[in-house]
């Protein structure tokens, strides 16, 4: 489901994290879109694992919210949590995906 959510509320310390570094000029990039256009790009993707939310995709993208100066943003929720999440249970490649 959609939710705005404020970056307040997210726990950015136990997110799934797949990318080995944020690259700083796609967040510089993404952020001038944002500051156009508050919904320029899809929603991030989170799960909602009690009172906070994890990261499940988007990291540069949240990265460039906050570097906008948004408080909160539009994502997609999701029920569960990191270890339900896609970047544990699922073996990218593989015939199933």
């Amino acid at each position: 489901m959609k939710k705005i959510v404020f970056f307040s509320d997210i726990d950015f310390a136990n997110s799934p994290q797949p990318r080995a570094e944020i690259r700083r000029d796609v967040v510089e990039e993404y952020a001038a879109q944002y500051r156009l256009n508050k919904q320029a790009m899809p929603p991030p993707d989170l799960f909602q694992a009690g009172k906070v939310y994890l990261i499940a995709d988007g990291m540069h993208r949240i990265s460039a919210m906050q570097l906008a100066k948004l408080k909160g943003a539009m994502f997609e929720v999701h029920t569960g949590n990191k270890g339900k999440s896609n970047f544990e249970d699922r073996t990218y490649g593989s015939a199933e995906s």
